[in-house]
């Protein structure tokens, strides 16, 4: 594992409800765009098949002991539960059927544990620390 820079580009944008639809420009919301350096990153294709009550499919962190960064994208299948474990706060899972972006970088919020149910394929990245 190396050290990497991630970049995320974008921003969330939106079209006010107008009845003159072709006179509406976008709306920046919510600017995306951050840089931070970690010493490892995953990344890849996975397949998930881990349908109740089969156990969760679990992602191993490789070395990585504290994620900073990890975004995921459903590329087939419904919506999977994603349950991310914090050091501050525990276990939280939560409901995915597109995009999730989790970007924690104070001490206390990081990533300790990634896993999954239900049937998708996916992509992801995931960034952070080696030691603590």
């Amino acid at each position: 594992m190396l050290t990497a820079g991630i970049e995320i580009t974008g921003v969330v944008s939106a079209r006010p409800a107008s009845t003159a639809f072709g006179a509406c420009t976008l709306q920046e919301l919510l600017p995306l765009n951050t840089r931070a350096t970690y010493a490892s990153t995953k990344n890849g294709g996975i397949t998930i098949a881990a349908i109740d009550p089969a156990p969760p499919f679990n992602l191993d962190f490789e070395g990585i002991i504290a994620g900073r960064l990890f975004a995921m994208r459903l590329n087939s299948g419904d919506s999977i539960r994603v349950t991310i474990t914090f050091a501050s706060t525990g276990p939280a899972t939560i409901p995915v059927s597109d995009e999730l972006l989790i970007h924690n970088v104070n001490p206390g919020d990081e990533i300790t544990a990634i896993s999954f149910v239900g049937a998708a394929d996916i992509s992801y990245v995931l960034a952070g620390d080696v030691t603590p």
